[in-house]
């Protein structure tokens, strides 16, 4: 299941998570995805992990979002018994 679109470049790209619940991996990691809506392409980005050690009371989405230069995009994770947010430039993938 896509979850959290965000379009690109007059609705050309889509990044989005997938839902925790859904995961196919059982490690408690999600794939971020960049979906290519003209070709149909489907890329998985990053996989990260969101599953934290402790309860799930303070769950971690990655939500991935945009920044206004539509070069970046900033979600995230779990890593080091700590919720962070990570950034990853998207210039290649989208180029």
């Amino acid at each position: 299941m896509i979850h959290h679109r965000l379009a690109l470049q007059e609705d050309i790209w889509h990044c989005s998570d997938n839902v925790e619940d859904e995961v196919a991996f059982g490690d408690g990691t999600i794939l971020i995805r960049l979906i290519d809506i003209k070709s149909g392409k489907d890329e998985c980005l990053i996989r990260i992990k969101t599953e934290q050690t402790y309860g799930f009371s303070l769950r971690v989405d990655a939500h991935p979002a945009w920044d206004s230069s539509f070069r970046y995009i900033a979600f995230n994770g779990y890593a080091d018994d700590t919720r962070r947010v990570y950034i990853a430039d998207l210039t290649k993938a989208i180029n």
